[in-house]
């Protein structure tokens, strides 16, 4: 008897746990679960639901640079009233990673192409080059380029182009862009011991489409450099950065009219080109699903 109610109590905790774990808020997150699921029909997406956009206050994030310079430091502190970052989710435990060198000519080996070479006026300015990231360490030794697959790059040059036509002094920051997977391993390294981060990092086994050069981390700044306000900064760990709970923010005044506008140009262009958006980053676009991408390219180890 005693027995045959300790298992009953043993299942109810074990179905309790898998409840909470899979409700809205506590949802496991797939990076490259895109919202439509291929990349033939991803163009033909009509820019729909997209409220009309209205002045955008620039908040100066990046210090003032030419269109020329390719690098600037970014700091992780989000737009207007927001928190820090680091106020806003755990601390990583100590984990010392050593930055990786000569990317560039690896990328380059396996045929990738710097996006900027299909189109100067894109910007760049890496995350993971610096230590203004979420684990607060440089990956990237003397990475300054995005690189990513020459196909990735002609949509990313559509996308400024798109992006162009209703707003000529806005251009694409790019933030990420190929990432080797033994950059991914360290990355889920610092996080795997945290239940709460390690669901925003693709594990190194079944990897990330920034592990083929096929997904772009990306932002939008002005002319001046300084970054559009998304409501919260690159690599947010939390519900505020994901787009399907922008209606639950505004109703709640977390986000803004601007900040949801903002997303949605930034979305709209992106998708214009091509692209797949996911529901759980603003920031992050795919080329294709990730099974396609694993049928036609090279992991870049």
């Amino acid at each position: 008897m005693m027995r045959g109610l300790l298992w009953f109590l043993v299942g109810a905790l074990i179905l309790l746990n898998l409840l909470v774990w899979f409700s809205d808020d506590g949802v496991e997150l797939d990076h490259d679960k895109p919202i439509v699921l291929s990349c033939d029909t991803a163009s033909q997406l009509p820019a729909t639901n997209i409220p009309p956009l209205i002045d955008t206050p620039k908040t100066a994030l990046l210090p003032n640079s030419s269109a020329k310079k390719k690098q600037t430091p970014l700091p992780l502190l989000t737009p207007n009233n927001q928190a820090p970052i680091s106020a806003a989710q755990p601390a990583l435990p100590p984990y010392r990673i050593e930055p990786v060198a000569q990317l560039a000519d690896y990328f380059a080996q396996k045929g990738l192409v710097d996006a900027q070479s299909i189109d100067s006026r894109l910007r760049t300015n890496l995350a993971y080059s610096q230590p203004d990231n979420f684990i607060g360490q440089t990956l990237y030794a003397d990475l300054t380029a995005c690189y990513v697959l020459p196909r990735t790059a002609q949509m990313l040059a559509k996308a400024q182009v798109a992006l162009h036509a209703v707003h000529p002094q806005y251009d694409l920051l790019l933030l990420d862009c190929a990432r080797p997977r033994r950059v991914q391993r360290e990355l889920w390294n610092a996080v795997r011991h945290d239940a709460r981060l390690r669901r925003y990092v693709a594990p190194p086994t079944s990897g990330s489409l920034h592990n083929f050069g096929a997904a772009v981390d990306v932002t939008i700044s002005d002319q001046d450099g300084n970054l559009l306000d998304m409501g919260t900064p690159y690599d947010f760990m939390g519900d505020l950065a994901q787009p399907r709970h922008h209606q639950r923010f505004l109703q709640s005044g977390q986000l803004s009219q601007t900040q949801v506008n903002n997303r949605l140009l930034l979305r709209r262009v992106m998708r214009q080109a091509g692209f797949l958006s996911i529901e759980t980053e603003w920031w992050h676009f795919n080329t294709c699903p990730i099974a396609e991408a694993r049928r036609r390219y090279q992991l870049l180890e």
